[in-house]
């Protein structure tokens, strides 16, 4: 089911006297604003490689079950944690699943809304029929005319849409309202899968409910000692060097990981 988003008479307050969509943003061209016609890097928008990397059965489960009674899930951890593996891994099975790796760049919002437009009719052919993504002044802009786009071709939203690195949108005063309005409009089986190294600012961090938001946390994405047994076993290394790897590691997917190739290493060498 696309989201149903028109305009009406319900966005009244977002227009001026003369009619003109007043924006969350300064109307005046930013500076910045050029960086939207700098030539898009496809990667950004493609699921990245996880090179085989071994994620437990236990979170993929965990991320299904919150796909399914949840808009959204946020997924919160520094970098190590595994985030990107475990969402990369998940999205793989998830038909219909689209990729966004935003970089501190992306926080301008006419380059955010150029990528944000590929993302979403990228893979239907669809075109904006109203203005080009660049120029979409609100997040209310954008999500109408994605919306319009998709049902002039008879598409759907994505099925999971991920947006890895959110962090470097959170001091953007337009990135509230975006993340506000995203969670909201999304209609099952749309879900959106948020990957985050901080918590986001506060008004939105009390979106957190059953039906709204679903966090998971850097305790929840730890290896469990026998989760790291059986990471170690895999490899033929015994349950006392992974103990030993478990509490170096905290846990924590990335220095488990190194930990492993350094003993697989020093092994190989004897």
């Amino acid at each position: 089911m696309t989201m149903a988003l028109l305009r009406d008479e319900s966005v009244e307050s977002y227009l001026a006297p003369d009619n003109q969509v007043m924006s969350a943003v300064s109307s005046a061209p930013s500076p910045r604003a050029k960086m939207a016609n700098v030539p898009m890097i496809e990667a950004k928008l493609r699921r990245p490689d996880t090179g085989g990397a071994i994620v437990q059965h236990r979170l993929l489960e965990l991320l299904g079950r919150s796909a399914r009674n949840h808009s959204g899930t946020l997924v919160v951890g520094r970098a190590g944690s595994g985030k990107t593996t475990l969402a990369a891994e998940y999205a793989a099975g998830v038909a219909g699943s689209v990729w966004y790796s935003i970089d501190a760049g992306d926080a301008d919002w006419h380059l955010f809304a150029k990528y944000f437009t590929a993302l979403i009719l990228g893979k239907s052919k669809a075109r904006n029929p109203r203005r080009k993504p660049t120029e979409a002044r609100t997040p209310l802009e954008l999500f109408a005319d994605l919306t319009a786009g998709l049902e002039l071709v008879g598409a759907e939203w994505p099925t999971l849409l991920v947006l890895d690195g959110a962090h470097h949108l959170f001091d953007s005063e337009w990135f509230p309202q975006f993340f506000q309005f995203m969670i909201a409009s999304m209609q099952p089986p749309t879900h959106v899968l948020v990957l985050s190294r901080s918590k986001p600012p506060t008004p939105l961090w009390r979106l957190r409910s059953k039906q709204v938001l679903n966090v998971i946390d850097e305790k929840v994405l730890a290896f469990s000692p026998a989760e790291a047994d059986e990471f170690f076993a895999r490899h033929g290394l015994g349950k006392r060097e992974a103990a030993s790897a478990h509490k170096l590691s905290f846990g924590q997917a990335g220095k488990l990981a190194g930990l492993l190739d350094s003993r697989i290493k020093n092994q190989s060498a004897r």
